[in-house]
């Protein structure tokens, strides 16, 4: 079955995992994949940890176990990480998705050594902003489709609404605030991207928007000098370091230390020639080439 996606949640009871398992499978069914989605009890009070599973399949499923070594695990309640090995069979090249309003480099270190791809999604504070409770499992649903590529986002939303329409009949009022909650965590900046797992062959649902800012200095995972076809030459016997070059430099490749210029930043610097533009005293020169 290896064109199956499995799916691990993991959650307390009265906070939804089962029923996101169960409207991911509804809403899937209706693309035309075969489906399954249904949880494992532990002790059956509020509170208590459970788990729940999803298998996505254009072909029809044979098996029937609970799953073991899934692609993706989604985790409700960021309480579980250490008391639950919420990572366990999770494949390396897979994705593990958490309800935490801490970053990915902030919480893997508690993930007993996974190595794939790590998301981080403030589902409470979602929650709160459009439904005015803690609800997390619709944010949590539309990240792991947002993640996982399931689903395009226009379909995904228009099928959660038929979904919702059914589910809140008698409770029409909360349906906008549910579709809200899901077109937060899909669309907006609320998606952390680990970018130490971004390669040239990433899938463009593994790729945080743009114009959103995760966090300091995470461009310096970039060599962006890569692309340079023009390199600046600084000449030192002629620098007086006014320091006029640096604040000009778009991509601070100009280290300035107590009162200094430093050497340029190449594993950073584009070649634009801005900096050589800006000395007044020739002592930058754009050569060709890295």
């Amino acid at each position: 079955m290896k064109d199956t996606i499995e799916i691990r949640w993991h959650g307390r009871g009265g906070q939804g995992a089962k029923t996101a398992a169960l409207l991911l499978a509804d809403v899937a069914f209706k693309t035309g994949k075969y489906v399954q989605g249904f949880p494992e009890y532990g002790p059956e009070r509020m509170g208590a940890p459970i788990t729940a599973y999803n298998r996505i399949s254009s072909e029809p499923i044979r098996v029937h176990s609970n799953i073991y070594d899934p692609q993706y695990v989604v985790v409700v309640d960021e309480s579980l990480i250490e008391p639950v090995h919420v990572t366990a069979g999770l494949a390396e090249d897979g994705a593990i998705i958490i309800n935490t309003p801490k970053t990915p480099d902030e919480v893997r270190p508690l993930l007993k050594g996974y190595k794939g791809r790590v998301y981080t999604l403030d589902a409470k504070e979602i929650s709160m902003k459009t439904l005015g409770k803690n609800f997390p499992n619709s944010p949590m649903l539309a990240a792991i489709v947002a993640v996982s590529g399931i689903m395009e986002e226009g379909p995904f939303l228009e099928d959660m609404r038929q979904s919702y329409q059914h589910k809140f009949a008698k409770k029409p009022e909360v349906i906008e605030g549910n579709m809200e909650a899901l077109k937060l965590a899909f669309r907006e900046e609320v998606m952390r991207t680990d970018i130490s797992k971004i390669h040239d062959n990433s899938k463009w649902t593994e790729l945080t928007p743009g114009n959103h800012v995760y966090g300091g200095g995470t461009s310096k995972a970039f060599n962006t000098g890569e692309w340079r076809t023009s390199t600046p030459v600084l000449d030192e016997s002629k620098c007086v370091h006014c320091l006029l070059c640096a604040p000009v430099c778009p991509d601070s490749c100009i280290p300035v230390v107590s009162g200094k210029r430093l050497a340029f930043d190449l594993e950073h610097c584009k070649g634009c020639g801005i900096c050589a533009y800006q000395c007044k005293f020739g002592a930058i020169t754009m050569k060709e080439g890295k």
